[in-house]
């Protein structure tokens, strides 16, 4: 792949509250539809137009959803070398119930000196990063009770593929479920 010039600004950053810095002074909660139309602070249309960007167009637009915004995160901590997790909190939906309202929120953590953070930028109401005591505890908060409701599903995520759908992306998602890569049912 090759990157844009727009990955270096990636290399200057140090820190995970430097890079949430860089969140706030640089990127909306947005958008691009299959299209190539910017759709800015709403998910209307979602379910017919949205496509994941690629990490190339999350940095030359500066505009994403949780999804891209997590995708972007991911790639910092990797950069970085800080053990990071991402995670999908959403209702599972196949063919005979597709279509009904989005439910689904994806959120990174991060791991420093024994604790684990999460760093939060597209949820306006649970901005920042946030410190838990372990892994098992982040899972546990994060997870909002979604663990024991049958129709919802708190998956671990090994990474967000480009320019796909919606449905796509819960397919995916329900095909790591299925294979138990990693599940945190009870």
């Amino acid at each position: 792949m090759k990157q844009s010039s727009n990955f270096e600004e990636l290399y200057l950053i140090n820190t995970p509250e430097e890079f949430m810095e860089y969140l706030k002074s640089n990127y909306q909660y947005g958008w691009i539809d299959i299209n190539n139309k910017i759709h800015l602070n709403t998910m209307d249309n979602c379910r017919q137009l949205y496509q994941i960007s690629s990490l190339d167009e999350i940095l030359e637009n500066k505009i994403g959803t949780c999804i891209e915004q997590v995708k972007l995160a991911n790639y910092f901590f990797n950069l970085k070398n800080i053990e990071n997790k991402i995670f999908c909190s959403r209702r599972k939906e196949y063919d005979d119930n597709f279509g009904k309202v989005v439910f689904l929120h994806c959120m990174i953590i991060f791991k420093r000196e024994g604790l684990w953070y999460q760093l939060e930028h597209a949820s306006k109401r649970k901005n920042g990063i946030h410190k838990f005591n372990s892994l098992e505890e982040a899972i546990d908060k994060l997870s909002c009770g979604v663990l024991t409701n049958k129709l919802k599903a708190f998956t671990e995520l090994p990474y967000i593929p480009d320019h796909i759908t919606i449905k796509d992306f819960n397919i995916y998602m329900n095909s790591l479920d299925d294979q138990k890569v990693k599940s945190l049912k009870k």
